[in-house]
């Protein structure tokens, strides 16, 4: 059979299959590329972690208690104490 393609004995049958995954693993790895740099820009801007937490919070996942906590870890005990002064200057009603 290999007789009319040149080939006495046979020896290029053992070499096409060791020569396809020379093609096949650039491609899997050009196309795992692609794919990641696809699904790097969803064209949205990432959100910083306050405005994660300020969302959750408007959406009524978290409730006042532990947003404010949140925000101390976030911002340091400063920030928390000016937000319990608003909170309570708040409640208070003035």
């Amino acid at each position: 059979m290999f007789a009319m393609f040149g080939v006495e004995h046979g020896a290029m049958a053992w070499a096409w299959p060791g020569m396809s995954p020379m093609w096949v693993v650039p491609i899997f790895l050009a196309a795992l590329v692609l794919l990641a740099l696809i699904a790097g820009r969803t064209g949205q801007p990432r959100l910083s972690a306050r405005e994660v937490l300020d969302l959750r919070y408007a959406k009524g996942e978290i409730g006042r208690g532990e947003w404010l906590r949140s925000r101390e870890d976030l911002q340091g005990p400063a920030a928390s104490r000016a937000a319990a002064e608003i909170g309570a200057a708040h409640n208070s009603g003035g």
